[in-house]
C-alpha cells in the first residue's frame, strides 16, 4: 500500500471541512484512481473536479492518469494563474 497525503485549498477545503486527509492506495494508482476515491468520501467535490489544478510533490499534473509515487503530497487547488 501506498500513502499519499491529500492537501486541499480554497473550496475543496470548505467542501471537505478539513486540510489534509491521509488515503492508503495500491501501489501504481493514479491521480484519478484518488480523486474517484474522494469522491465515494466527499461527492460534493465532483462539481469542483472541472476546474482545479492537480500538483503532485510541488510540480503541476495535468492527467489523471498519472501515476503517482509513493509517499505523494497531492494538492488540489483552483487553476494556477499566470502571466
Amino acid at each position: 500500500m501506498n500513502t499519499i497525503t491529500v492537501v486541499f485549498f480554497a473550496n475543496f477545503k470548505e467542501v471537505t471541512g478539513i486540510k489534509k486527509l491521509e488515503l492508503e492506495m495500491p501501489a501504481g494508482a493514479t491521480v484519478g484512481d484518488v480523486k474517484q476515491e474522494l469522491l465515494k468520501i466527499y461527492p460534493r467535490l465532483r462539481t469542483h473536479f472541472h476546474n482545479m489544478s492537480t500538483v503532485v510533490n510541488k510540480h503541476t499534473v495535468i492527467l489523471d492518469a498519472e501515476t503517482l509515487p509513493d509517499n505523494a503530497e497531492l494538492m488540489l487547488m483552483p487553476p494556477l494563474g499566470g502571466g
